[in-house]
């Protein structure tokens, strides 16, 4: 990599990630590995959250339309789409 400069013509360029912040430089959010590749933060809590939801929702709809039968079958299709969403 090269970098411009308006004083020197050209330099040589080696960077090292160390850590990754968010756009305000407040907090870290990710990890940086010994080789310098870049892994972001867990999401399961917030993913088991939604697909959570979901199915609540599609249980409730299904026990309206269908009785026991069609809140089963509701909470399926609802974790379906709930998973498909994450």
């Amino acid at each position: 990599m090269r970098f411009a400069c308006p004083i020197i013509a050209t330099a040589p360029l080696h960077a090292e990630v160390v850590e990754v912040m968010d756009a305000g430089g407040k907090r870290s959010v990710g990890e940086v590995d010994r080789e310098g590749g870049v892994k972001g933060k867990s999401s399961t809590k917030n993913d088991v959250a939604k697909v959570g939801a979901a199915t609540g929702v599609g249980a409730i709809i299904g026990a309206i339309v269908g009785g026991g039968k069609g809140a089963a079958i509701g909470a399926a299709i609802g974790a379906g789409v709930g998973t498909g969403g994450v």
